[in-house]
């Protein structure tokens, strides 16, 4: 005698493979949709006062050993690993030859770099110290009080204030004022050089009051005594500021909520730029080519599959290690015939070295997915990462579409199945898959009770 199965049985194992489905679903989906947020306003606020021309220990400097050109070479070098990283701003003070409030030089912006590395070469140390009034008027900028992002100050100086009364407690209470603002700006003190202990237990006050004094060390503010040192401290503030370890911010075009105003411009590598398909009809058969840096050129696909040995590279079949193409991240090992990864692109790079996405690493440089540029011939698919078009033998044969690169979008557009506008990228296939495994084994669960 069969075993009859109630009706609630079957409906409660459906269930069970629904939730599993559903739960992968918000699983995958919930990693997509986890976006960067935009980068923090990072000014910094560099003394340029009398002592600024003495050496680190004290005393007269030797040419370029001063506490001013070492300042000036640190700043530098660091920007070229940071220039736009994330919106880096400059202010002086004095912003005259005594006591005056600082004026915000430049504004925290993308690719300051040159603007900065200017404005310093003119400059010479000829001041005081008004390190309260430079914070005052710095704090009131409107561009910190912009809410949607991070605030921050990196207070450079090489001693304690010296302008308004009642320092140094005049510029712990306007470091701590500006800490309180609504959007708060942090403050890194940075002191450079040899310092009194007056001086020192002043910038402690100082680091703590502005929410980001140095960890694990013997001072709360950071300190330098030589270049080295300087790059150092420099360093681990702007690696702190951006979060090491933490989730990249993006404010360039690959953000969903940036993008590219101009109609007919994409992003190419963070700058939206119009792609070098536009404009470029191609004939039967053919496709415009790009990686988005590349010249556009119409090229054929492969119009049969490829033996073993061989992958498609641009409409010809070459002898291949590998059966494909290896994705970003990723290279062929001739000897194994598989792919590894890419010892150029490592897992945990530093903050400044890391892709924004959809970009990834391939062969040591952020690029774009050539498929995003690209629409192949009806009868092919995107090879991804590499842009060719390869047979496709699942697809039902129909006129061509159009072969060139005229008529797309650009905004993250690529060839293949489009799910609500967008591309049917890993993530859906992914979750395709796990939804296919829930409904399978409910399927299973509820046939073997018939059984």
């Amino acid at each position: 005698m069969s075993t009859k199965l109630t009706p609630t049985r079957p409906a409660k194992v459906l269930v069970l493979g629904l939730v599993c489905a559903v739960f992968g679903l918000l699983l995958v989906g919930g990693a997509r949709s986890a976006q960067a947020g935009k980068c923090p306003n990072l000014v910094i606020i560099l003394d340029k006062s009398g002592s600024m021309t003495e050496s680190p220990s004290g005393g007269s400097a030797p040419p370029g050993g001063s506490k001013w050109e070492l300042a000036k070479a640190a700043l530098k070098e660091l920007l070229k690993s940071y220039d736009g990283q994330l919106p880096i701003g400059l202010a002086l003070f004095a912003s005259d030859s005594g006591c005056g409030a600082a004026r915000l030089d430049i504004p925290p912006d993308y690719d300051t770099a040159s603007k900065i590395t200017m404005l310093i070469d003119s400059k010479q140390p000829d001041s005081s110290t008004p390190t309260s009034e430079a914070i005052i008027a710095i704090s009131k900028e409107p561009v910190l009080h912009d809410a949607s992002r991070q605030q921050y100050v990196l207070l450079l100086t090489d001693g304690a204030p010296n302008c308004a009364s009642g320092e140094p407690t005049a510029t712990v209470n306007a470091i701590k004022a500006a800490n309180m603002q609504s959007p708060s700006i942090t403050t890194f003190v940075l002191g450079f050089g040899s310092l009194p202990t007056s001086a020192a237990n002043a910038m402690d006050d100082m680091a703590v009051a502005g929410g980001a004094p140095s960890v694990g060390t013997p001072r709360k503010f950071y300190t330098a005594e030589d270049l080295t040192t300087l790059k150092a401290a420099l360093e681990k503030i702007f690696s702190v500021v951006l979060g090491e370890g933490m989730g990249l911010c993006d404010d360039s075009c690959y953000a969903p909520d940036v993008g590219c105003p101009t109609p007919g411009d994409v992003c190419i590598r963070g700058k939206c730029q119009q792609s070098p398909c536009a404009g470029i009809t191609c004939g039967p058969g053919l496709y415009c080519y790009t990686d988005g840096v590349s010249p556009g050129r119409c090229i054929g696909a492969c119009k049969k599959a490829c033996q073993t040995g061989y992958r498609c590279e641009q409409g010809v079949c070459v002898p291949s290690a590998c059966p494909s193409f290896c994705i970003a991240g990723y290279v062929c090992n001739a000897q194994s015939g598989r792919c590894e990864k890419d010892p150029l692109c490592p897992d945990n790079p530093p903050r400044r070295e890391q892709c924004r996405v959809p970009s990834a690493c391939q062969f040591g440089q952020c690029v774009d997915d050539p498929c995003k540029f690209v629409r192949c011939p009806s009868g092919s698919i995107c090879v991804p990462w590499n842009g060719s078009c390869k047979f496709d033998p699942s697809s039902t044969l129909m006129p061509d579409m159009a072969s060139s690169g005229e008529g797309i979008d650009g905004q993250n557009r690529q060839a293949g199945c489009a799910i609500g506008g967008a591309a049917a990228g890993p993530g859906f296939w992914l979750t395709s898959l796990l939804v296919f495994a829930g409904l399978l084994i409910a399927r299973r669960r509820i046939r073997s009770h018939f059984q």
